[in-house]
């Protein structure tokens, strides 16, 4: 018997295997030292990254572009280890594997909050990914779960499919609380070279800099370029 919107459950995956960093020994101390120190420690860039692939790869797996590019955001996440480090209870954590923790769009009322756990497999993170759109899609509020609350081994995204943007700001909800980067992708449009979008990228400053953005951005238009 098929499940009703009501039935369905929230995700139950297990947290992220992790290792703990050798403060003594790690590169980056300095930098999460000096920069823990700021009211908001976070950067942000936003590129404007190449997408025709997506539509290709959706056209042949016969799948939305949205599951495609959100997939290839995860894939190019995971793959920059500065993106999986974490600091949590004064201890700086590298998870093996990110999940998504997307908020996704309701019909007339707010967004949800939402988990979706990280698949390798395309077709897989699409059907988990549609399963929790429907989860949502008929339950008020801000599908807040305290256990995602204490998760760490997530990525924040979300989608301005209106706005072709170029920069955004991000609630930041203090030290020890959030270390967790976030992605926003924008609306895709059309050029003489094919379609592009905007995505920006946030990330504690003493964990990552520029250069693990640009890796991240690099892999992402590898993906969908």
């Amino acid at each position: 018997m098929q499940q009703t919107q009501e039935e369905i459950q929230p995700f139950d995956s297990p947290v992220s295997p992790s290792r703990t960093v050798d403060l003594s020994l790690w590169e980056r101390r300095e930098h999460y030292e000096f920069f823990s120190q700021a009211a908001d420690p976070y950067f942000g860039i936003t590129a404007e990254i190449r997408c025709e692939g997506a539509f290709k790869l959706a056209a042949e797996s016969h799948l939305p572009v949205f599951s495609v590019y959100l997939h290839a955001v995860m894939k190019a996440v995971n793959a920059v280890e500065a993106l999986r480090t974490r600091a949590v209870d004064g201890k700086i954590l590298i998870y093996e594997t990110l999940h998504c923790a997307p908020a996704l769009p309701r019909e007339n009322a707010p967004f949800s909050f939402s988990f979706v756990p990280w698949q390798e497999d395309l077709l897989l993170f699409h059907q988990d990914l549609q399963r929790e759109k429907a989860r949502v899609a008929s339950r008020p509020g801000l599908g807040h779960r305290e256990e995602n609350e204490r998760r760490h081994d997530l990525i924040h995204y979300s989608t301005l499919p209106w706005l072709r943007h170029t920069q955004i700001k991000h609630p930041w909800f203090g030290p020890g609380l959030d270390s967790i980067p976030k992605v926003v992708a924008g609306r895709i449009f059309s050029t003489a070279e094919g379609r592009r979008f905007p995505v920006s990228l946030h990330a504690h400053h003493g964990l990552a800099d520029g250069w693990h953005a640009g890796e991240f951005y690099r892999i992402l238009e590898q993906l969908i370029g």
